[in-house]
């Protein structure tokens, strides 16, 4: 990276002067480190950003742009970085490594360092780091030491270990503290998604086996002026800013100072205008002055100048790009809304054509006061593809009905009030399901009764011949409904009304179950069904009848239970009583839990639909275990008093049984199932007394910390982002069947455990003990309360919702802000 040099910029010439001294650098340890560590406001994110680059810029110096980093982080935390450059020859590593404020990038823009401070930029965070350099056949190791007794304390280059080699390049590691490994991961995928580096990111899975992954990177141009305004590329570690610049491969904060501002400020009202939340921006090479920790850009006449241009041309181009993209987007938007993939079934309303024009930033332009007026053109090509879409997704098979619904969409749009639209939307319904029903009554006047006709949802009588409250139940807007009664209507033949809603439920020839009709018979032996079905099915319906038994019909196999239970009853009594003609039994199996909750522990289905689940390829079981009443079935999972779906075990999952009604109820008893309650107050009270349930309680449960301390668990990360250990808190841990075990205990009463067990109330001693179990104080805790009792700290930090959010975006007050935890620490509590 070209940066700026004071020779050829700053000369002067004092006259009469009778003595010129230069000044030097003083070659002290103590100044050294404060060129390492002090010089970076964030150091792990330094050392990361620093390698990467470096490493990129070895790849772009020798052209192999096209072959990615190797990144690695071992199972022990050894991060590992390795580049296929050129490498470093022995005579010159002193010179790259062991020497402040000189480097070999200096004069070369297309790579990113230019200070000679970022290869040693990894003893801001260790105090030693490996550097393996293969150039020439060689390869040679070398240890850099932050601080070494050999060269007086001062930091050394210590050569360990020369061996042959084929390639070529350089590899820096050195190990992460265990806290800080997501965080790093975190800062690795952001400076090469920034950077647009190619890399390969190596780390282990849950199951301690290596993973590569490519890194997405930033699809931005690298030209001068090019932008992007997706926002993916934002970390909140970069501050709250709305406008970036990357120079190199690394984005900065845009620079705000009186020279830049107005400039910046016409940049913001543009965004604001169309809608940009963020910004980055690519400055040219040679064009800016950077930090010497570059972290930031320099508030140099050279930089300010920079930065006005970039901003003034970025206007322009911004607006000349959108509008180069509006015929293409506009097409675009066109073909997409023809498809009709933006409808909800809208018959009154358009769809919000603005949403089918991408990009965002055309969109946003379009629909601003700036580009309003291009719009105009637009707008009635966008409105006709609205409508062909309309028109391609809305249509029946009889064809004059489809016609009729798309001029009825037309009309409802004209019309101004509600009455005029549901007058309309009548005649539609009247003409096209109603009218047909009627003439098929009509037809067969001598067979059929319109007294006898109902919807499926709502069993009213319907009069087809004049206006009925069919209407109020049907929605013309919803597509589906209209298909089925105009295109596939389905007839239920039926002789009874009690819990038929429930059987047609579960039809599977019925796609939407709110729409059907009936047809009630007088009696199951009505003389004319079938001729009753002959005339439905000759008008293009399918009939389904249900006086004769299905499969799918769970509801006709319970009623027909009920039937034999009563029955039976009247037979203990004396009574002769005999089965309906061609009743079908069927096996009497008991339904498994395991049918009604996933996985999650959660319900899957309704109480009712339970109720009627059909047991045709579903978990059954003979050998019961315990049963449930449906309708102490919770949606969340919870058993009774003592145990969840999700902690049962798969035996238990599969025997544990449902019971819909006293038959299955009696069925299980028999089978030697007990009450649910009955059953797992065993398995609870062991579960409490293990000593597992006691170690977790008294010495790994996090959530204790907020509830006995009280200590948040986002002040710890806060502590451990800045760097400091809490010994103890690695011990610390979440474990969701435990803490569920925990919660049972802390609401279930020995009398409630006594009433279920049959224990008796002598023996609960210990039960009352484990309720009072607390966790024991971690070491860390002390610390903590120093802090949060600070008088300063604790206003400053701990009274704020997010505290880590807000240091992340100022990195720059992360030291200072650690130094004052650190002087806490070692002071009193006020406890």
């Amino acid at each position: 990276m070209q940066v700026a040099d004071i020779q050829g910029v700053a000369t002067a010439a004092t006259l009469g002067a009778q003595q010129t001294q230069s000044v030097g650098m003083v070659e002290d340890a103590a100044f050294l480190m404060m060129l390492s560590s002090n010089l970076y406001s964030n150091q792990q994110l330094a050392c990361i950003r620093e390698v990467i680059c470096n490493a990129w810029d070895a790849h772009i110096e020798a052209g192999t742009t096209h072959v990615p980093i190797s990144i690695t982080i071992t199972k022990d935390n050894e991060l590992i970085i390795r580049d296929s450059g050129n490498g470093i020859p022995h005579d010159k590593i002193v010179e790259i490594y062991g020497t402040y404020g000189k480097s070999t990038k200096r004069n070369n823009s297309a790579v990113t360092g230019g200070f000679g401070l970022g290869s040693k930029s990894p003893w801001a965070y260790t105090d030693s780091f490996r550097v393996t350099s293969e150039n020439q056949g060689k390869k040679v190791v070398y240890n850099m030491v932050r601080s070494s007794v050999e060269a007086g304390g001062m930091p050394a280059i210590q050569t360990v270990l020369t061996l042959p080699t084929e390639r070529t390049g350089v590899t820096v590691q050195f190990t992460l503290n265990e806290a800080d490994v997501r965080q790093m991961t975190h800062y690795i995928k952001s400076i090469v998604m920034n950077g647009g580096i190619l890399a390969d990111l190596t780390m282990p899975d849950v199951d301690g086996e290596e993973i590569t992954n490519s890194l997405p990177t930033l699809q931005m141009d690298t030209t001068p002026g090019s932008y992007d305004v997706s926002t993916d590329w934002y970390q909140h570690y970069m501050g709250n800013h709305d406008v970036f610049v990357r120079y190199g491969a690394v984005i900065y904060p845009m620079l705000e100072t009186p020279a830049t501002q107005k400039a910046l400020n016409l940049l913001k009202q543009f965004m604001e205008i169309v809608g940009f939340r963020r910004m980055v921006v690519q400055a040219a090479p040679g064009t800016l002055a950077l930090t010497p920790s570059r972290e930031a850009l320099s508030s140099q006449k050279m930089t300010e100048d920079g930065l006005t241009d970039l901003c003034v041309a970025l206007v322009a181009r911004i607006e000349e790009d959108i509008i180069k993209q509006i015929p293409a987007s506009i097409l675009k938007a066109v073909e997409h809304l023809a498809k009709g993939d933006s409808f909800s079934h809208a018959l009154a309303f358009r769809a919000p054509v603005q949403e089918a024009i991408t990009p965002y930033a055309v969109r946003k332009y379009l629909y601003s006061t700036l580009g309003s007026a291009k719009r105009l053109k637009y707008d009635a090509m966008l409105l006709a593809a609205e409508h062909r879409g309309f028109k391609n997704t809305h249509t029946f098979v009889n064809k004059t009905a489809t016609k009729e619904y798309h001029k009825l969409r037309i009309r409802l749009r004209a019309m101004g009030t509600q009455a005029d639209r549901d007058r309309h939307c009548e005649a539609f319904l009247h003409r096209f399901i109603l009218r047909p029903m009627s003439r098929v009554f009509q037809k067969h006047a001598d067979i059929l009764r319109e007294d006898q006709l109902y919807h499926s949802e709502y069993f009213q009588w319907n009069d087809g011949k004049r206006k009925s409250r069919l209407l109020e139940k049907l929605d013309v807007a919803h597509l589906v409904q209209m298909q089925q009664f105009i295109d596939a209507p389905i007839m239920f033949v039926t002789s009874r009304i009690k819990k038929l809603k429930q059987s047609i439920q579960c039809c599977p020839d019925l796609e939407n179950w709110n729409d059907a009709w009936v047809y009630r018979l007088s009696n199951p032996k009505d003389s004319h069904k079938d001729d009753i079905i002959k005339a439905f099915t000759e008008a293009g319906m399918k009939v389904i009848d249900l006086t004769l038994n299905h499969e799918w019909d769970d509801v006709a196999y319970e009623i027909e239970q009920e039937r034999e239970a009563r029955n039976a009853r009247r037979a203990a009594q004396g009574k002769q009583v005999s089965l309906p003609v061609g009743a079908k039994r069927i096996a009497n199996a008991l339904l498994s839990l395991s049918n009604v909750y996933g996985d999650d522990g959660q319900r899957k289905m309704g109480i009712g639909s339970i109720k009627l689940m059909n047991k045709t390829d579903k978990q059954t079981t003979d050998t019961p275990l315990f049963y449930v009443p449906v309708d102490e079935l919770t949606s969340t999972g919870s058993l009774g008093h003592f145990w969840n779906y999700i902690d049962l075990s798969q035996e238990e999952k599969e025997r544990g049984v449902i019971v819909r009604n006293g038959i299955e109820k009696n069925m299980a008893v028999k089978r030697g199932a007990i009450h649910m309650n009955n059953y797992l107050v065993h398995k609870f009270w062991d579960a409490v007394h293990a000593p597992a349930f006691t170690e977790y309680r008294t010495k790994h449960r996090l959530p204790a910390l907020e509830e006995q301390f009280p200590i948040q668990v986002g002040h710890l990360e806060l502590l451990q982002y800045l760097g400091i250990k809490l010994p103890g808190y690695d011990k610390l841990r979440v474990d969701d069947a435990m803490e569920r075990l925990g919660n049972r205990l802390s609401n279930t009463l020995a009398s409630t455990v006594s009433a279920c067990s049959g224990k008796s109330a002598d023996g609960f001693q210990s039960f009352y003990q484990i309720k009072e179990q607390k966790l024991e104080e971690p070491a860390f805790v002390a610390m903590v309360k120093k802090v949060r009792h600070d008088p300063m700290l604790a206003r400053m930090l701990f009274t704020m919702s997010s505290p880590l959010e807000l240091i992340q975006q100022f990195p720059d007050r992360k030291a200072a802000i650690k130094s004052l935890v650190m002087s806490a620490m070692k002071g009193k509590t006020n406890e």
